[in-house]
């Protein structure tokens, strides 16, 4: 059978949380994203279009150089630490030679066996021989149409899960911020970006969360114990929930590999990275619905010190790994 479960958010939400839980309920957990499956089901792709191969090559070039993948946030990432190549791309060589020349009946077919080939070559965990479905972690399903989005999944496989994340917008954007801070350490096109776009954004997520079919998750009940979150889940894809002592298990978070108390531990909202002003400046252009250029300013500049400031704290995590060592 041909099952899939999808799991839907909009940036940093905690799908790969869900998905590690997901992995414990039989379903294949990858670390690959932006495959394009639902651009080829949609049919804004045919079988004659490469993307797909392509993407899943540039994955595989990524993934087998040592360098840190994942974790529970931007912070753990930045650290550097523990670098270790994703796949063992030796075992696998001779399928990715091949991979142009075979003919495929459909593009569910070339996704399920780029899935597999990654599979085998996995290096950082066990690959998991007998799994029923595969877990793909989406974050543009909001940009199509939801009924035919859905009826599309039902129509090319046997069973389709759809499981929806949430998030409020200050928390949310600070996460993202975070990420943004990681790749400059000063980064004066800040001062330049249409933030008024990623509220926008942000806001036409929240109209496909509300329309999605599906299971509809907050970001805050994964970590809150008492919502058992997992249970939840379980009861949704037909999984038997005391079949596994949950507290004992490792849980893959998009190629770090960490305990249950790391995985359920919210992490991103004990560090400021927004500072109380900056949030303050952003709430107040949401309320003037982005039309205040005096509030516009103040909270370019108060967001830009808030950069700065990320990648000190970046630094001296740094600073401290490397004395250890």
């Amino acid at each position: 059978m041909k099952i899939i479960c999808l799991v839907n958010s909009f940036g940093p939400m905690g799908s790969s949380v869900i998905s590690s839980v997901l992995e414990h309920m039989e379903f294949l957990n990858l670390p690959l994203r932006k495959l394009k499956l639902d651009e080829y089901l949609m049919g804004f792709r045919n079988m004659k279009d490469k993307t797909m191969i392509k993407n899943f090559l540039n994955r595989i070039e990524d993934h087998k150089k040592p360098q840190f993948h994942g974790g529970v946030s931007i912070i753990s990432k930045n650290k550097k630490i523990n670098e270790k190549s994703l796949i063992n791309f030796n075992l696998i060589k001779d399928e990715i030679k091949s991979l142009n020349t075979k003919d495929y009946s459909s593009a569910v077919e070339l996704y399920i066996h780029l899935r597999e080939i990654y599979n085998n070559a996995l290096n950082y965990k066990n690959s998991i021989k007998n799994y029923k479905g595969h877990v793909e972690l989406t974050i543009n399903l909001h940009k199509y149409n939801t009924k035919k989005l859905y009826k599309v999944y039902l129509k090319n496989f046997d069973e389709v899960y759809f499981i929806n994340v949430n998030r409020d917008f200050i928390t949310w954007f600070g996460s993202l911020s975070s990420q943004w801070f990681s790749k400059k350490k000063i980064n004066l096109k800040f001062f330049f970006y249409d933030f008024r776009k990623v509220y926008d954004e942000y806001q036409q997520y929240q109209k496909y969360f509300f329309n999605a079919p599906g299971l509809k998750i907050d970001f805050n009940d994964i970590f809150d114990p008492k919502k058992n979150i997992i249970k939840e889940i379980s009861k949704y894809v037909n999984f038997d929930y005391k079949k596994k002592n949950w507290k004992n298990l490792n849980y893959d978070l998009y190629g770090k590999i960490e305990n249950y108390e790391t995985t359920f531990k919210k992490f991103d909202d004990k560090i400021n990275i927004l500072n109380s002003l900056t949030k303050k400046f952003l709430e107040y252009l949401i309320k003037s619905n982005f039309r205040s250029y005096l509030y516009l300013i103040l909270f370019k500049i108060s967001f830009f010190i808030d950069s700065l400031k990320f990648n000190f704290l970046m630094y001296k995590f740094r600073f401290n790994d490397m004395t250890k060592k």
